[in-house]
């Protein structure tokens, strides 16, 4: 785990970023092939993480009207 400092950028708030390494324990573990996730605003709509084993859909174009992001379906 890192300080997240994209969402924490004074690192205050104790919101960390899971490593890779952490991502394929818990995939391991729990007998899944990848995670496919939603809640987080990603500029392209999507986006891969752990060489596409963590997967993040994010569907409000321009979240808040402020962020300028794509969104996927």
């Amino acid at each position: 785990m890192r300080t997240n400092f994209d969402r924490d950028p004074k690192g205050l708030n104790g919101i960390v970023k899971f490593e890779e390494d952490i991502v394929k324990t818990f995939l391991a573990r729990n007998n899944l092939q990848a995670i496919i996730r939603g809640h987080e605003c990603v500029s392209d709509g999507i986006e891969k993480y752990a060489g596409g084993l963590l997967i993040t859909v994010f569907s409000a174009i321009d979240y808040c009207g402020t962020h300028g992001n794509g969104g996927a379906i």
